[in-house]
Protein backbone atom coordinates (compact mmCIF):
# COMPACT_ATOMS: atom_id res chain seq x y z
CA UNK A 1 0.00 0.00 0.00
CA UNK A 2 1.14 3.19 -1.19
CA UNK A 3 2.09 5.97 1.90
CA UNK A 4 0.84 9.09 1.57
CA UNK A 5 3.91 11.86 1.40
CA UNK A 6 3.73 15.01 3.60
CA UNK A 7 6.47 17.69 3.10
CA UNK A 8 7.35 19.37 6.48
CA UNK A 9 9.10 22.50 7.26
CA UNK A 10 10.82 22.35 10.24
CA UNK A 11 12.25 25.54 12.14
CA UNK A 12 14.40 24.73 14.52
CA UNK A 13 18.28 25.99 15.49
CA UNK A 14 18.92 22.83 17.28
CA UNK A 15 20.53 20.14 15.49
CA UNK A 16 19.59 17.63 18.00
CA UNK A 17 16.30 18.48 18.32
CA UNK A 18 15.95 18.54 14.47
CA UNK A 19 17.00 15.09 14.34
CA UNK A 20 14.86 13.79 17.19
CA UNK A 21 11.91 15.39 14.63
CA UNK A 22 12.98 13.90 11.96
CA UNK A 23 12.98 10.00 13.98
CA UNK A 24 10.15 10.43 15.62
CA UNK A 25 7.80 11.36 12.91
CA UNK A 26 9.71 8.27 10.27
CA UNK A 27 8.50 5.92 13.09
CA UNK A 28 4.72 6.96 11.76
CA UNK A 29 2.90 3.89 10.08
CA UNK A 30 0.94 5.81 7.79
CA UNK A 31 2.57 8.12 5.73
CA UNK A 32 5.99 8.99 4.33
CA UNK A 33 7.97 12.43 5.32
CA UNK A 34 9.88 14.78 3.20
CA UNK A 35 11.72 17.09 5.17
CA UNK A 36 12.76 20.72 4.32
CA UNK A 37 15.06 22.97 7.34
CA UNK A 38 15.54 26.41 8.45
CA UNK A 39 17.59 26.83 11.73
CA UNK A 40 16.58 31.03 12.25
CA UNK A 41 13.16 32.67 12.01
CA UNK A 42 14.18 35.04 9.07
CA UNK A 43 15.28 31.89 6.96
CA UNK A 44 11.90 30.11 7.66
CA UNK A 45 9.75 33.11 6.61
CA UNK A 46 11.81 33.37 3.18
CA UNK A 47 11.36 29.63 2.85
CA UNK A 48 7.30 29.65 3.14
CA UNK A 49 7.00 33.09 1.26
CA UNK A 50 9.11 31.67 -1.51
CA UNK A 51 7.12 31.37 -4.63
CA UNK A 52 5.53 28.00 -5.86
CA UNK A 53 6.26 27.10 -1.61
CA UNK A 54 4.36 24.07 -0.92
CA UNK A 55 4.20 22.37 2.99
CA UNK A 56 1.88 19.89 4.61
CA UNK A 57 2.89 21.02 7.85
CA UNK A 58 5.47 23.44 9.86
CA UNK A 59 7.21 22.46 12.94
CA UNK A 60 8.59 25.22 14.51
CA UNK A 61 10.05 25.68 18.19
CA UNK A 62 9.45 28.49 20.05
CA UNK A 63 12.61 30.08 20.93
CA UNK A 64 15.07 30.88 18.26
CA UNK A 65 18.30 32.86 17.91
CA UNK A 66 16.41 35.90 16.25
CA UNK A 67 13.21 35.60 16.74
CA UNK A 68 10.80 33.61 18.68
CA UNK A 69 7.25 32.01 17.49
CA UNK A 70 4.97 34.61 18.25
CA UNK A 71 7.02 37.35 16.01
CA UNK A 72 7.39 34.60 13.46
CA UNK A 73 3.79 34.33 13.28
CA UNK A 74 2.52 37.58 13.53
CA UNK A 75 5.02 38.42 10.43
CA UNK A 76 3.59 35.25 8.40
CA UNK A 77 0.06 36.55 8.84
CA UNK A 78 0.71 39.95 7.98
CA UNK A 79 -2.28 41.55 5.89
CA UNK A 80 -3.60 37.55 5.82
CA UNK A 81 -6.03 36.18 8.23
CA UNK A 82 -4.16 32.76 8.30
CA UNK A 83 -1.02 31.17 7.82
CA UNK A 84 -0.35 29.73 4.56
CA UNK A 85 0.21 26.62 5.91
CA UNK A 86 -0.73 24.51 9.38
CA UNK A 87 2.14 25.25 12.13
CA UNK A 88 2.70 23.43 15.33
CA UNK A 89 4.91 25.32 17.85
CA UNK A 90 7.29 23.24 19.79
CA UNK A 91 7.45 24.83 23.57
CA UNK A 92 9.93 24.88 25.93
CA UNK A 93 10.32 23.86 29.76
CA UNK A 94 6.56 21.74 31.28
CA UNK A 95 5.87 25.25 33.10
CA UNK A 96 6.80 27.63 30.17
CA UNK A 97 4.54 25.25 28.24
CA UNK A 98 1.05 26.13 29.05
CA UNK A 99 1.48 29.66 28.89
CA UNK A 100 3.23 29.65 25.41
CA UNK A 101 0.93 27.08 24.22
CA UNK A 102 -1.56 29.98 24.42
CA UNK A 103 0.26 32.28 23.17
CA UNK A 104 1.12 31.03 20.21
CA UNK A 105 -2.45 29.80 19.61
CA UNK A 106 -3.90 33.45 19.36
CA UNK A 107 -0.85 34.20 17.48
CA UNK A 108 -1.98 31.93 14.57
CA UNK A 109 -0.92 28.28 15.10
CA UNK A 110 -2.69 25.60 14.57
CA UNK A 111 -1.43 23.29 17.97
CA UNK A 112 1.72 23.13 20.11
CA UNK A 113 3.12 20.47 22.08
CA UNK A 114 6.27 20.29 24.57
CA UNK A 115 9.78 19.40 23.47
CA UNK A 116 10.33 17.38 27.22
CA UNK A 117 6.90 15.33 26.50
CA UNK A 118 6.86 14.51 23.05
CA UNK A 119 6.47 11.00 21.77
CA UNK A 120 6.25 10.24 17.84
CA UNK A 121 2.07 9.09 18.89
CA UNK A 122 1.96 12.48 20.30
CA UNK A 123 4.02 14.27 17.56
CA UNK A 124 2.04 13.05 14.48
CA UNK A 125 -1.17 13.59 16.29
CA UNK A 126 -0.13 17.27 16.96
CA UNK A 127 0.82 17.18 13.24
CA UNK A 128 -2.62 15.74 11.81
CA UNK A 129 -4.71 18.25 14.22
CA UNK A 130 -3.04 21.10 12.67
CA UNK A 131 -3.73 20.08 9.42
CA UNK A 132 -7.55 19.23 10.46
CA UNK A 133 -7.86 22.01 11.71
CA UNK A 134 -6.32 24.78 9.05
CA UNK A 135 -8.81 23.13 6.82
CA UNK A 136 -11.66 23.74 9.09
CA UNK A 137 -10.26 27.42 9.39
CA UNK A 138 -10.24 27.45 5.48
CA UNK A 139 -13.35 26.68 5.05
CA UNK A 140 -14.44 29.10 7.65
CA UNK A 141 -12.40 31.80 6.01
CA UNK A 142 -13.48 31.15 2.63
CA UNK A 143 -17.25 30.95 3.83
CA UNK A 144 -17.00 34.14 6.26
CA UNK A 145 -14.97 35.98 2.97
CA UNK A 146 -18.13 34.98 0.43
CA UNK A 147 -20.48 36.36 3.01
CA UNK A 148 -18.09 39.73 3.09
CA UNK A 149 -18.31 39.75 -0.53
CA UNK A 150 -22.12 39.60 -0.18
CA UNK A 151 -22.69 42.36 2.62
CA UNK A 152 -20.77 44.42 0.52
CA UNK A 153 -22.66 43.90 -2.96
CA UNK A 154 -25.56 44.28 -0.71
CA UNK A 155 -24.82 47.12 0.57
CA UNK A 156 -23.45 48.82 -2.87
CA UNK A 157 -27.26 48.06 -4.62
CA UNK A 158 -28.54 49.64 -1.37
CA UNK A 159 -26.49 52.83 -1.87
CA UNK A 160 -27.10 52.41 -5.84
CA UNK A 161 -30.67 52.00 -5.09
CA UNK A 162 -33.21 55.75 -6.26
CA UNK A 163 -35.49 54.85 -3.32
CA UNK A 164 -34.80 55.03 0.92
CA UNK A 165 -33.84 52.18 1.76
CA UNK A 166 -34.62 51.01 5.14
CA UNK A 167 -34.55 47.55 7.14
CA UNK A 168 -35.59 46.51 10.35
CA UNK A 169 -35.20 43.79 12.79
CA UNK A 170 -38.05 41.53 13.94
CA UNK A 171 -38.50 43.91 17.06
CA UNK A 172 -38.55 46.80 14.63
CA UNK A 173 -36.00 48.64 15.03
CA UNK A 174 -33.54 49.80 11.82
CA UNK A 175 -30.25 47.56 11.71
CA UNK A 176 -29.72 48.92 8.39
CA UNK A 177 -30.05 52.19 6.09
CA UNK A 178 -28.58 53.70 3.02
CA UNK A 179 -27.26 57.46 1.80
CA UNK A 180 -30.78 57.90 0.26
CA UNK A 181 -32.64 57.83 3.43
CA UNK A 182 -30.51 60.22 5.52
CA UNK A 183 -30.45 62.97 2.37
CA UNK A 184 -34.34 62.21 2.57
CA UNK A 185 -34.83 61.89 6.25
CA UNK A 186 -32.26 64.69 7.64
CA UNK A 187 -30.81 62.31 10.39
CA UNK A 188 -27.54 61.20 10.51
CA UNK A 189 -26.71 57.01 10.28
CA UNK A 190 -26.15 57.37 13.89
CA UNK A 191 -29.30 58.68 15.00
CA UNK A 192 -31.20 56.38 13.10
CA UNK A 193 -29.90 52.93 13.95
CA UNK A 194 -31.74 50.85 16.42
CA UNK A 195 -34.10 53.30 16.49
CA UNK A 196 -37.86 52.06 15.89
CA UNK A 197 -39.05 52.11 12.20
CA UNK A 198 -41.41 55.12 13.49
CA UNK A 199 -38.93 57.24 13.96
CA UNK A 200 -39.70 57.95 9.67
CA UNK A 201 -43.20 57.92 9.78
CA UNK A 202 -46.19 58.16 12.42
CA UNK A 203 -47.38 55.02 13.77
CA UNK A 204 -49.12 53.35 10.93
CA UNK A 205 -45.87 52.19 9.05
CA UNK A 206 -44.49 51.13 12.41
CA UNK A 207 -47.89 48.35 12.67
CA UNK A 208 -47.78 47.65 9.02
CA UNK A 209 -44.17 46.15 9.49
CA UNK A 210 -45.45 44.88 12.49
CA UNK A 211 -48.00 42.97 10.25
CA UNK A 212 -45.80 42.08 7.76
CA UNK A 213 -43.10 40.46 9.92
CA UNK A 214 -46.16 38.58 11.75
CA UNK A 215 -46.96 37.01 8.25
CA UNK A 216 -43.75 36.42 7.67
CA UNK A 217 -43.51 34.42 10.54
CA UNK A 218 -46.70 32.43 9.94
CA UNK A 219 -45.95 31.94 6.22
CA UNK A 220 -41.91 32.16 6.09
CA UNK A 221 -41.04 31.17 2.11
CA UNK A 222 -39.44 34.28 0.29
CA UNK A 223 -42.16 36.92 -0.74
CA UNK A 224 -41.79 39.70 -3.33
CA UNK A 225 -41.99 43.25 -2.16
CA UNK A 226 -45.58 44.72 -1.96
CA UNK A 227 -47.42 46.80 -3.45
CA UNK A 228 -46.27 50.47 -2.40
CA UNK A 229 -48.64 52.35 0.35
CA UNK A 230 -49.00 55.93 0.36
CA UNK A 231 -48.12 57.24 3.98
CA UNK A 232 -46.93 60.55 5.34
CA UNK A 233 -43.17 60.47 5.93
CA UNK A 234 -41.43 62.95 8.96
CA UNK A 235 -38.44 64.18 8.50
CA UNK A 236 -35.96 65.34 11.93
CA UNK A 237 -37.02 68.76 11.73
CA UNK A 238 -40.46 67.66 12.20
CA UNK A 239 -41.52 68.65 8.36
CA UNK A 240 -43.85 66.03 6.70
CA UNK A 241 -44.21 64.91 3.02
CA UNK A 242 -45.82 62.33 1.23
CA UNK A 243 -44.06 59.15 0.65
CA UNK A 244 -44.73 55.99 -0.99
CA UNK A 245 -43.35 52.75 0.74
CA UNK A 246 -42.82 48.98 -0.39
CA UNK A 247 -42.43 46.30 2.11
CA UNK A 248 -40.54 43.00 1.34
CA UNK A 249 -38.69 40.40 3.29
CA UNK A 250 -35.17 39.21 4.55
CA UNK A 251 -34.87 35.76 5.79
CA UNK A 252 -31.91 35.75 8.58
CA UNK A 253 -31.22 33.47 10.79
CA UNK A 254 -33.37 34.49 14.06
CA UNK A 255 -36.37 35.35 11.57
CA UNK A 256 -37.74 37.81 8.80
CA UNK A 257 -36.49 41.10 8.41
CA UNK A 258 -38.74 43.70 6.81
CA UNK A 259 -37.22 45.81 4.22
CA UNK A 260 -38.88 49.14 2.92
CA UNK A 261 -38.19 51.34 -0.14
CA UNK A 262 -39.59 54.87 0.62
CA UNK A 263 -39.93 57.21 -2.40
CA UNK A 264 -40.90 61.03 -1.84
CA UNK A 265 -43.86 61.55 -4.25
CA UNK A 266 -44.29 65.15 -3.31
CA UNK A 267 -43.65 65.98 -6.94
CA UNK A 268 -45.62 63.54 -8.02
CA UNK A 269 -48.64 64.65 -5.56
CA UNK A 270 -48.50 68.06 -6.88
CA UNK A 271 -48.47 66.90 -10.45
CA UNK A 272 -51.45 64.80 -9.60
CA UNK A 273 -53.27 67.75 -7.53
CA UNK A 274 -52.47 70.35 -10.74
CA UNK A 275 -53.56 67.75 -13.09
CA UNK A 276 -56.99 66.46 -11.32
CA UNK A 277 -57.97 70.16 -10.84
CA UNK A 278 -57.15 71.00 -14.28
CA UNK A 279 -59.30 67.90 -15.19
CA UNK A 280 -62.13 69.36 -12.98
CA UNK A 281 -61.64 72.99 -14.79
CA UNK A 282 -62.13 71.12 -18.18
CA UNK A 283 -65.12 68.74 -17.19
CA UNK A 284 -66.80 72.13 -15.98
CA UNK A 285 -66.10 74.18 -18.59
CA UNK A 286 -67.15 70.90 -21.16
CA UNK A 287 -70.47 71.02 -19.19
CA UNK A 288 -71.14 74.89 -19.21
CA UNK A 289 -70.42 74.77 -22.50
CA UNK A 290 -73.12 71.64 -23.52
CA UNK A 291 -75.61 73.64 -21.10
CA UNK A 292 -74.91 76.63 -23.27
CA UNK A 293 -75.36 74.97 -26.90
CA UNK A 294 -78.58 72.97 -25.44
CA UNK A 295 -80.07 76.27 -23.94
CA UNK A 296 -79.17 78.40 -27.16
CA UNK A 297 -80.67 75.34 -29.57
CA UNK A 298 -83.73 75.32 -27.41
CA UNK A 299 -84.14 79.40 -28.02
CA UNK A 300 -83.27 79.23 -31.67
CA UNK A 301 -85.35 76.69 -32.64
CA UNK A 302 -88.41 78.50 -31.48
CA UNK A 303 -88.27 81.27 -33.67
CA UNK A 304 -86.95 79.22 -36.38
CA UNK A 305 -89.47 77.32 -36.65
CA UNK A 306 -91.77 79.95 -36.85
CA UNK A 307 -89.71 81.39 -39.73
CA UNK A 308 -90.47 78.08 -41.54
CA UNK A 309 -93.82 78.20 -40.56
CA UNK A 310 -94.45 81.39 -41.98
CA UNK A 311 -92.14 80.72 -45.09
CA UNK A 312 -94.27 77.66 -46.05
CA UNK A 313 -97.46 79.79 -45.52
CA UNK A 314 -95.90 82.40 -47.82
CA UNK A 315 -95.23 79.57 -50.56
CA UNK A 316 -98.74 78.39 -50.75
CA UNK A 317 -100.86 81.60 -50.02
CA UNK A 318 -103.60 83.27 -52.18
CA UNK A 319 -102.96 84.98 -54.41
CA UNK A 320 -99.89 82.47 -55.45
CA UNK A 321 -96.78 84.44 -55.16
CA UNK A 322 -94.55 85.93 -58.28
CA UNK A 323 -91.80 84.13 -59.64
CA UNK A 324 -89.23 86.35 -58.09
CA UNK A 325 -91.54 85.98 -54.66
CA UNK A 326 -91.36 82.28 -54.89
CA UNK A 327 -87.54 82.66 -55.62
CA UNK A 328 -86.97 84.34 -51.94
CA UNK A 329 -89.32 82.46 -50.28
CA UNK A 330 -87.34 79.17 -51.10
CA UNK A 331 -84.25 80.79 -50.22
CA UNK A 332 -85.40 81.28 -46.81
CA UNK A 333 -87.01 78.38 -46.52
CA UNK A 334 -83.48 76.42 -47.44
CA UNK A 335 -81.76 79.06 -45.05
CA UNK A 336 -84.07 78.04 -42.68
CA UNK A 337 -84.08 74.12 -43.10
CA UNK A 338 -80.58 74.48 -42.99
CA UNK A 339 -80.03 76.60 -39.38
CA UNK A 340 -82.62 73.82 -38.34
CA UNK A 341 -80.37 70.61 -38.97
CA UNK A 342 -77.54 73.15 -37.14
CA UNK A 343 -79.27 73.40 -34.46
CA UNK A 344 -80.26 69.95 -33.87
CA UNK A 345 -76.51 68.53 -35.10
CA UNK A 346 -75.70 70.64 -32.56
CA UNK A 347 -78.09 70.10 -29.58
CA UNK A 348 -77.09 65.95 -30.26
CA UNK A 349 -73.23 66.92 -30.02
CA UNK A 350 -74.38 68.75 -26.55
CA UNK A 351 -75.98 65.95 -24.95
CA UNK A 352 -73.72 63.33 -26.12
CA UNK A 353 -70.80 65.26 -24.59
CA UNK A 354 -72.52 65.58 -21.29
CA UNK A 355 -73.58 62.23 -21.23
CA UNK A 356 -77.55 63.10 -21.21
CA UNK A 357 -78.16 61.45 -24.42
CA UNK A 358 -80.98 59.18 -24.07
CA UNK A 359 -80.92 56.05 -25.86
CA UNK A 360 -83.09 52.85 -26.14
CA UNK A 361 -80.41 49.71 -26.97
CA UNK A 362 -82.54 46.36 -28.27
CA UNK A 363 -82.43 44.64 -31.46
CA UNK A 364 -82.97 46.28 -34.78
CA UNK A 365 -83.46 44.57 -38.02
CA UNK A 366 -80.99 45.72 -40.45
CA UNK A 367 -82.31 44.75 -43.84
CA UNK A 368 -85.51 46.68 -43.07
CA UNK A 369 -83.76 49.95 -41.75
CA UNK A 370 -81.77 49.84 -44.80
CA UNK A 371 -83.92 49.88 -47.01
CA UNK A 372 -86.33 52.58 -44.98
CA UNK A 373 -83.03 54.76 -45.31
CA UNK A 374 -82.84 53.97 -49.22
CA UNK A 375 -86.37 55.10 -49.69
CA UNK A 376 -85.44 58.23 -47.76
CA UNK A 377 -82.50 58.91 -50.41
CA UNK A 378 -83.61 57.56 -53.47
CA UNK A 379 -84.82 61.37 -54.82
CA UNK A 380 -81.78 62.71 -53.36
CA UNK A 381 -79.64 59.64 -55.59
CA UNK A 382 -82.35 60.18 -58.51
CA UNK A 383 -81.58 63.90 -59.03
CA UNK A 384 -77.46 63.31 -59.15
CA UNK A 385 -77.89 60.26 -60.88
CA UNK A 386 -75.98 58.37 -58.25
CA UNK A 387 -76.88 54.85 -58.41
CA UNK A 388 -77.80 52.98 -55.32
CA UNK A 389 -76.80 49.36 -54.35
CA UNK A 390 -77.95 47.94 -51.19
CA UNK A 391 -78.57 44.74 -49.76
CA UNK A 392 -81.36 42.27 -49.58
CA UNK A 393 -83.32 42.73 -46.58
CA UNK A 394 -83.79 39.29 -45.81
CA UNK A 395 -79.61 38.87 -45.72
CA UNK A 396 -79.23 42.08 -43.51
CA UNK A 397 -78.64 40.36 -39.65
CA UNK A 398 -79.89 41.78 -36.37
CA UNK A 399 -77.69 44.27 -34.25
CA UNK A 400 -78.19 45.68 -30.90
CA UNK A 401 -78.61 49.68 -31.05
CA UNK A 402 -81.44 52.76 -31.01
CA UNK A 403 -83.37 52.34 -34.07
CA UNK A 404 -83.90 56.08 -34.56
CA UNK A 405 -80.34 57.24 -33.94
CA UNK A 406 -79.17 54.32 -36.08
CA UNK A 407 -81.00 55.43 -39.14
CA UNK A 408 -79.81 59.34 -37.97
CA UNK A 409 -76.73 57.73 -38.38
CA UNK A 410 -76.50 55.74 -41.52
CA UNK A 411 -78.52 58.79 -42.90
CA UNK A 412 -75.86 60.83 -42.59
CA UNK A 413 -73.37 58.42 -44.46
CA UNK A 414 -75.55 57.96 -46.77
CA UNK A 415 -76.51 61.79 -47.96
CA UNK A 416 -72.68 62.77 -47.51
CA UNK A 417 -71.61 59.50 -49.77
CA UNK A 418 -74.13 61.03 -52.48
CA UNK A 419 -73.22 64.65 -52.23
CA UNK A 420 -69.55 64.25 -52.49
CA UNK A 421 -69.84 61.53 -55.18
CA UNK A 422 -69.06 61.79 -58.83
CA UNK A 423 -71.60 62.61 -61.45
CA UNK A 424 -73.38 59.11 -62.14
CA UNK A 425 -71.34 57.77 -59.20
CA UNK A 426 -72.26 54.96 -57.08
CA UNK A 427 -73.03 54.30 -53.63
CA UNK A 428 -73.59 50.76 -52.47
CA UNK A 429 -73.51 49.18 -48.92
CA UNK A 430 -73.22 45.46 -47.44
CA UNK A 431 -73.02 44.43 -44.14
CA UNK A 432 -70.17 41.78 -43.01
CA UNK A 433 -69.38 39.97 -40.00
CA UNK A 434 -66.35 40.65 -38.39
CA UNK A 435 -65.54 39.52 -34.73
CA UNK A 436 -67.46 36.83 -33.29
CA UNK A 437 -70.74 38.91 -32.27
CA UNK A 438 -69.90 42.02 -34.23
CA UNK A 439 -71.17 43.24 -37.53
CA UNK A 440 -70.26 45.65 -40.07
CA UNK A 441 -72.08 47.76 -42.17
CA UNK A 442 -70.27 49.50 -44.86
CA UNK A 443 -71.39 52.64 -47.18
CA UNK A 444 -68.71 52.94 -50.04
CA UNK A 445 -68.99 56.16 -52.62
CA UNK A 446 -66.67 56.56 -55.95
CA UNK A 447 -66.62 60.13 -54.97
CA UNK A 448 -62.75 61.89 -55.01
CA UNK A 449 -61.63 60.21 -51.82
CA UNK A 450 -59.49 61.72 -49.04
CA UNK A 451 -55.78 61.25 -48.15
CA UNK A 452 -53.84 60.88 -44.62
CA UNK A 453 -54.44 64.36 -43.72
CA UNK A 454 -57.82 64.76 -44.41
CA UNK A 455 -58.81 61.36 -42.67
CA UNK A 456 -57.19 62.51 -39.27
CA UNK A 457 -59.41 65.67 -39.17
CA UNK A 458 -62.71 64.07 -40.37
CA UNK A 459 -64.38 63.47 -36.83
CA UNK A 460 -63.86 67.10 -35.48
CA UNK A 461 -66.35 69.48 -35.46
CA UNK A 462 -67.04 72.43 -37.95
CA UNK A 463 -64.14 70.59 -40.27
CA UNK A 464 -65.28 70.26 -43.98
CA UNK A 465 -62.02 69.92 -45.64
CA UNK A 466 -62.20 72.71 -48.05
CA UNK A 467 -65.79 71.77 -48.87
CA UNK A 468 -67.11 75.11 -47.75
CA UNK A 469 -67.68 76.54 -50.88
CA UNK A 470 -68.90 73.91 -52.96
CA UNK A 471 -72.29 74.60 -52.67
CA UNK A 472 -73.30 71.48 -50.57
CA UNK A 473 -75.18 72.03 -47.52
CA UNK A 474 -72.85 70.75 -44.72
CA UNK A 475 -72.46 71.89 -41.37
CA UNK A 476 -69.64 69.76 -40.18
CA UNK A 477 -70.93 68.17 -37.06
CA UNK A 478 -72.34 65.28 -38.69
CA UNK A 479 -69.69 63.17 -38.66
CA UNK A 480 -68.76 63.43 -35.00
CA UNK A 481 -72.30 63.50 -33.82
CA UNK A 482 -72.14 60.25 -35.92
CA UNK A 483 -69.02 58.99 -34.08
CA UNK A 484 -70.89 59.80 -30.51
CA UNK A 485 -74.16 57.94 -31.67
CA UNK A 486 -71.72 54.72 -32.71
CA UNK A 487 -69.59 55.13 -29.13
CA UNK A 488 -73.13 55.33 -27.43
CA UNK A 489 -74.52 51.94 -29.16
CA UNK A 490 -71.46 50.02 -27.78
CA UNK A 491 -69.91 50.58 -31.34
CA UNK A 492 -67.33 51.86 -33.47
CA UNK A 493 -66.93 54.03 -37.00
CA UNK A 494 -64.24 54.15 -39.32
CA UNK A 495 -63.10 54.99 -42.68
CA UNK A 496 -61.09 53.82 -45.49
CA UNK A 497 -60.13 55.74 -48.36
CA UNK A 498 -57.80 56.53 -51.40
CA UNK A 499 -57.69 59.55 -53.36
CA UNK A 500 -59.15 59.53 -56.73
CA UNK A 501 -61.11 55.79 -56.23
CA UNK A 502 -63.47 56.44 -53.08
CA UNK A 503 -64.37 56.55 -49.62
CA UNK A 504 -65.73 53.73 -47.30
CA UNK A 505 -67.35 54.76 -44.17
CA UNK A 506 -67.99 51.83 -41.79
CA UNK A 507 -70.51 51.06 -38.66
CA UNK A 508 -69.31 48.35 -36.52
CA UNK A 509 -72.37 47.31 -33.61
CA UNK A 510 -73.31 44.38 -31.28
CA UNK A 511 -75.17 41.42 -33.67
CA UNK A 512 -78.35 40.35 -31.56
CA UNK A 513 -78.74 37.18 -31.27
CA UNK A 514 -82.68 35.91 -32.93
CA UNK A 515 -83.89 35.20 -29.63
CA UNK A 516 -83.62 38.48 -28.43
CA UNK A 517 -85.72 39.95 -31.35
CA UNK A 518 -88.64 36.90 -30.71
CA UNK A 519 -88.08 38.37 -26.83
CA UNK A 520 -88.54 41.83 -28.10
CA UNK A 521 -91.48 40.94 -30.61
CA UNK A 522 -93.31 39.20 -28.02
CA UNK A 523 -92.77 42.45 -25.51
CA UNK A 524 -94.29 44.69 -28.26
CA UNK A 525 -97.40 42.36 -28.47
CA UNK A 526 -97.73 42.13 -24.71
CA UNK A 527 -98.05 45.59 -24.10
CA UNK A 528 -100.06 46.22 -27.59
Amino acid sequence: MNKTLWHVLVIDDNPDDLADVRQMLLQDATRQYRFSEAALGAEGLHLLNAAGAAYDCVLLDYHLPDMNAEDLLAQLRADRPLTPFPVVVLTGSDSANRTEGRQVLRAGAQDYIGKHWTTPDSLTRALENAVQRFALALEREASASALRVSEQRFRDLLECAPDAMVIVDADGSIVLINAMTLAMFGYSAAELMGQPVEILAPARLHKRHREQRLAYAARPQPRAMGAGMQLVGRRKDGREFPIEVSLGSLAVSDGHWVSSAIRDISERKRAGDALAAALAEARSASNAKSDFLSRMSHELRTPLNAILGFGQLLETSMPPPSAAQLKSIAQILKAGWYLLDLINEILDLAQIESGTLALALAPVALGELLQDCRAMIEPMAAQRHIRLVFPDRHAAPLVKADQTRLKQLLLNLLSNAIKYNRPDGSVSVDCIAVDAGRTRIRVSDSGTGLDAQSIAALFKPFVRLGRENSGEQGTGIGLVVSKGLAELMGGRIGVESTPGIGSMFWIELDTAEVAEQALADRGRGSTA
